[in-house]
């Protein structure tokens, strides 16, 4: 908890505000920011309180903005894709667009379904995670053949060079939406199962006198 607010600072007004903004701004296109605007506003002021607040005072909720935090970041970054597509790459049909929400919301209903499985029982060793350093390392050689051939291309057409900020922010909207469906989950299974959760000696005395605490 000591950290949490620098993980807020940077989440919010790095990843979130400037990384994202710029390119829902520009090129302007008003059902963009009508879609994403207010969130990202809410998300900012509920930032602000964090920040302004005593770190002891922190409980579940910085899981919680975590959680939202990951939802609405998802949401703008896969706004950003689609207006590429739409504004740069001239895609009209809303066949594409369509499937592209749908693939969007099947990756967030595995994502759920993976969480809700691996910490099925404490015992289930389901997505554990296992190191290959042979495969790493030819994974990150041809990632970087392949940039290069990439580059190569883009220099002889331009209109390729799209393909660095499509590729990036369709890998950030996987991300995001993996995090907040991680941190929805962790959220929602310590308030479940609270005694399990190390809480301050301040409010585990609270809650043995039975008064009620906010969590």
């Amino acid at each position: 908890m000591n950290n949490i607010k620098y993980g807020v600072f940077g989440f919010t007004f790095i990843m979130l505000d400037f990384m994202s903004m710029l390119f829902l701004i520009v090129p302007y296109h008003p059902p963009t920011l009508w879609i994403t605007v207010p969130l990202i506003a809410v998300i900012n002021v509920w930032a602000i309180t964090i920040l302004l607040r005593k770190t002891e005072n922190l409980l579940f909720e910085p899981i919680l903005f975590t959680a939202c935090l990951g939802a609405v970041s998802s949401l703008c970054d896969f706004v950003i894709v689609q207006k590429f597509f739409y504004l740069v790459c001239k895609f009209t049909s809303p066949l594409f667009f369509i499937v592209s929400l749908i693939v969007f919301i099947l990756f967030i209903a595995q994502q759920i379904r993976y969480q809700i499985k691996k910490f099925s029982s404490v015992y289930n060793d389901f997505g554990e995670e296992k190191l290959h350093p042979k495969r790493d390392f030819i994974i990150i050689i041809l990632f970087g053949i392949g940039y290069m051939i990439f580059g190569y291309f883009a220099r002889r057409n331009p209109v390729l060079s799209i393909g660095i900020p499509l590729t990036m922010y369709s890998y950030l909207t996987l991300f995001n939406a993996y995090l907040s469906v991680k941190f929805f989950h962790k959220y929602l299974f310590m308030k479940t199962n609270i005694t399990y959760v190390p809480l301050p000696k301040k409010l585990k005395k609270q809650m043995k006198k039975g008064r009620k605490v906010s969590l």
